[in-house]
């Protein structure tokens, strides 16, 4: 409300021709606010209070809506505007779920719409990932639709249209043609257009752009489902290229998310992938590292997904490696999965005093961190209760239920020990139906 207040006032002075200042700097207040508008909204509590009443602006306006407002605003006070202003209402759009409102706006914000000469756009601008995938889903739901997509080719296949932007992109950058081609296939990914760029791959051109390109190609595959063939393409690659030390940690972390995403009995491919990134005297990704894990967890092999995530623990504690409670409860799954649920609490509250150690105002700690994600709640409820400590476990979630931190994981968790429990009992039938009272 703050922020709505200030910008509405800052144009109002502008509109009323109280403020002096260039063209230029005027512009750049103007960017600042559309990057506010494009950042993530903030996340909600889980026991919100009850939001005060919004402001004037705040009632007709989303933050994706006063984005174009703050667009419009610019063409009413005759300022230019360039990329780095329309890259606030594209993310805007797409925090809000208009993908095809971000698609169009991507396109017109790099010139591919209108009589604009094409905008180079730097590889690792947040924008560029966003963008392509926003006209990789656009163009596929309207190709399911059994039209165009919502983008400006609207006719074209979904990789005839990001192929096409990216080849545009390239000729206004060659030295990018990289990082161009990689966006490309991460937003490839994302809508199941695996073989497409395995073909990429394959051509003259794919080979030239080396490794971390072939990589890219194994997360856009395992992305797509097809982990199996992402775990070929790093065995082709590895005989076919003579890897340096960064393009091997590169293929082993797209390797090790492959290896997480298959259904079952990768785990110890997994370790040994894992054990090879130490070998090369690095730590592997966050999700990587949780990709490790979770194979260990299909797996049942509780020795393993211990093993991964004390390698990484220290880096975990020190902040070098951001892991989220996810991956310690992937952990206790395996040990619960290994007829360990109390091996699984024990570490869970180890781990957890170390993640999150006490504070002096009395927040942090062990019993905390075993609450502080929906996922967290499920995995220790489900030790409790496996180890006959019903009550404290039903109460625990009754008291997360009342302070709005229960969520689908930890109700379907509780609902689930309460049916096997009334089956095991015989209060339940297998279909959860009351017996005859004759056969209770």
């Amino acid at each position: 409300k703050e922020f709505v207040h200030l910008t509405e006032e800052f144009v109002g002075k502008l509109h009323a021709q109280q403020l002096k200042a260039r063209p230029e700097e005027i512009a750049d207040i103007f960017a600042d606010a559309l990057a506010t508008c494009g950042a993530p909204p903030p996340p909600v509590p889980a026991a919100a209070p009850p939001a005060a009443a919004p402001g004037r602006w705040l009632r007709s306006y989303g933050r994706h809506e006063y984005s174009l407002r703050l667009l419009d605003a610019m063409h009413g006070l005759g300022l230019s505007v360039s990329h780095r202003h329309v890259s606030g209402a594209i993310l805007s759009a797409w925090h809000e779920g208009s993908v095809g409102e971000a698609a169009d706006l991507f396109r017109m914000s790099i010139g591919e719409v209108g009589d604009c000469a094409l905008q180079p756009v730097e590889p690792d601008d947040p924008v560029l990932a966003v963008g392509l995938e926003a006209v990789a889903q656009s163009a596929a739901q309207g190709e399911a639709d059994g039209g165009g997509g919502w983008g400006s080719d609207g006719g074209a296949a979904t990789e005839e249209q990001v192929m096409d932007i990216v080849r545009k992109l390239i000729c206004t950058s060659p030295r990018d043609q990289v990082g161009y081609m990689i966006a490309a296939v991460n937003a490839l990914g994302t809508v199941g257009e695996w073989e497409i760029c395995s073909n990429i791959l394959e051509t003259e051109e794919g080979i030239k752009l080396g490794p971390s390109f072939a990589a890219a190609v194994m997360n856009a595959c395992t992305a797509s489902g097809k982990w199996d063939q992402a775990v070929r393409i790093h065995g082709d690659v590895s005989e076919d290229y003579a890897l340096s030390s960064d393009d091997s940690a590169r293929m082993l972390d797209a390797l090790l998310r492959a290896y997480g995403a298959a259904p079952g009995g990768t785990s110890e491919s997994a370790l040994a992938a894992f054990d090879a990134v130490f070998t090369q005297g690095r730590t592997p990704d966050a999700s990587s590292v949780e990709a490790a894990i979770v194979s260990c967890e299909r797996d049942h092999d509780a020795e393993g997904a211990v093993g991964v995530l004390e390698e990484v623990l220290i880096e975990c504690v020190d902040g070098r490696l951001p892991l989220g409670a996810g991956a310690v409860a992937s952990v206790m799954r395996a040990c619960i999965r290994s007829d360990n649920p109390a091996g699984a609490l024990l570490y869970g509250k180890i781990v957890g005093a170390q993640l999150r150690p006490p504070g002096g105002d009395g927040t942090g700690g062990e019993d905390s961190f075993l609450t502080s994600s929906d996922e967290m709640l499920a995995c220790t409820i489900e030790c409790l209760w496996l180890l006959g400590e019903r009550e404290k476990a039903t109460g625990m979630y009754e008291d997360a239920v009342r302070q709005g931190d229960a969520r689908e994981r930890s109700t379907e968790c509780i609902r689930e020990l309460r049916e096997m429990s009334e089956f095991l009992h015989g209060t339940k039938d297998v279909d959860g139906e009351t017996p005859p009272a004759n056969m209770l």
